[in-house]
């Protein structure tokens, strides 16, 4: 399996794994503030090296991701942060990730808290 968003994918591959994850993360949202996910939605982000059945595992993970972040009301963006690093997230796509975060339930909950 491609490897694209913990870090093991190659150097060549880098700007499309970014987009990619970019892309589940814009999807997570979508569900976490709209409902279910259109499958189109996954299956526009497969190729022929990461099929579409991959794409649903990594947006499992990533979407549960989203959603633990999103309920932790008073986390800071720096734990959330160094809490996907030890996950093992592209060091590209963790901004993306706390940013979308931040934007959508305010830097309070994900930048100016305080503890977990």
């Amino acid at each position: 399996m491609d490897r694209s968003l913990t870090g093991n994918g190659t150097r060549a591959d880098q700007p499309a794994s970014r987009a990619r994850g970019r892309s589940l993360l814009q999807v997570a949202d979508r569900v976490a503030t709209h409902g279910e996910v259109a499958d189109a939605h996954l299956a526009a982000l497969a190729t022929d090296t990461l099929p579409l059945e991959a794409i649903r595992t990594l947006f499992a993970g990533v979407s549960t991701l989203y959603g633990f972040a999103v309920r932790q009301p008073t986390i800071k963006s720096s734990v959330l942060k160094e809490d996907l690093k030890e996950l093992k997230l592209t060091a590209e796509l963790i901004p993306d990730f706390v940013k979308i975060v931040e934007q959508r339930y305010g830097r309070a909950r994900a930048g100016a808290g305080h503890g977990r």
